[in-house]
């Protein structure tokens, strides 16, 4: 599942960066009770903006060797925004390699997880 959840932007500026968590603890909410009867393994990704916010319900996987993250994936920031997720309640994947590209197609880098799972 590809998904982009709220940023702390402009609504933050107005509302300031509770209201923003708020609302993506309650997108995170919505995902995994959406997959949690589906038996496979379901992976999250995308632009998540919550990397130092922990869900229930919901995984952050790493690249080997990068806790707490250590790649850029949003070139005006060097922020870590684009992640791989799971559900708690499944076996956990392993992220075995993770590359960033340096391409235009977005203001984001494009980035490959190499997953067993």
């Amino acid at each position: 599942m590809n998904t982009h959840t709220q940023s702390d932007t402009e609504v933050s500026w107005f509302f300031g960066r509770a209201v923003t968590a708020r609302i993506r603890a309650k997108q995170a909410e919505q995902i995994y009770n959406y997959f949690r009867d589906t038996k496979n393994q379901v992976l999250i990704v995308g632009d998540l903006n919550c990397e130092t916010e922990p869900f229930h319900g919901l995984r952050f996987l790493h690249p080997p060797g990068s806790i707490p993250l250590k790649k850029s994936t949003f070139y005006s920031t060097g922020e870590d925004l684009d992640h791989l997720a799971c559900l708690t309640d499944r076996a956990e994947p392993r992220v075995l390699r993770c590359r960033i590209y340096d391409r235009p197609w977005s203001d984001h880098a494009p980035v490959s997880f190499l997953v067993d799972l």
